[in-house]
């Protein structure tokens, strides 16, 4: 997995959420996650709901849900202590969220805001893949984050605080706020 980001798309994430350190934000070393055991599945955004007679009927719940992804990262021995320091002091213990570039096709790395559901060393082992006489040593780690696109989640959220996006009850009931508050006393 390689690539970079656009000084553009840097721009747009939230400044103060924290960025995985590694080469594709151009702030760190850090391994991103390979490709062996890589899967994800979208939260459910849909409810369904069986009925005691007929169809069963289904609604929506919302309209963005965090995707749950399974990593695989593997280690230098420096590499872990770097990682594990980095969850506990700048995740806080691994319950901050942080930016970090996955893949969800064909496409190129693509920033995702995530948070470990599983924290890390305590929840999740770190396994020791292989050592060397005296010094040196690759482990490896799956982790579990739910996840959302950056770029999407940034514009589904800019779409929802402005005002031309807003559903046909909201704007009934706005409407119908304005004209009672604007109505002369008779």
């Amino acid at each position: 997995m390689t690539g970079s980001i656009t000084p553009d798309m840097l721009a747009a994430l939230n400044p103060n959420i924290l960025k995985y350190p590694c080469r594709y934000f151009g702030n760190g070393l850090m391994p991103l996650p390979g490709s062996k055991g890589y899967q994800y599945q979208h939260g459910k955004t849909v409810i369904r709901s069986k009925m005691d007679l007929g169809l069963a009927t289904m609604r929506r719940r919302a309209r963005t849900a965090p995707a749950e992804f399974t990593l695989t990262f593997k280690f230098t021995g420096e590499q872990k202590e770097v990682f594990e320091s980095w969850v506990f002091n700048e995740l806080d213990g691994g319950v901050e969220w942080f930016y970090l570039p996955l893949r969800t096709g064909d496409y190129d790395l693509e920033p995702h805001k995530c948070q470990f559901t599983a924290t890390p060393g305590e929840d999740s082992p770190f396994k020791l893949l292989s050592m060397r006489n005296g010094y040196g040593s690759v482990w490896e780690l799956k982790a579990k984050v739910q996840a959302f696109r950056a770029m999407k989640l940034e514009r589904y959220t800019s779409r929802v605080l402005s005002r031309d996006t807003l559903s046909g009850l909201e704007k009934a009931a706005l409407l119908a706020e304005v004209t009672v508050n604007d109505t002369p006393d008779i």
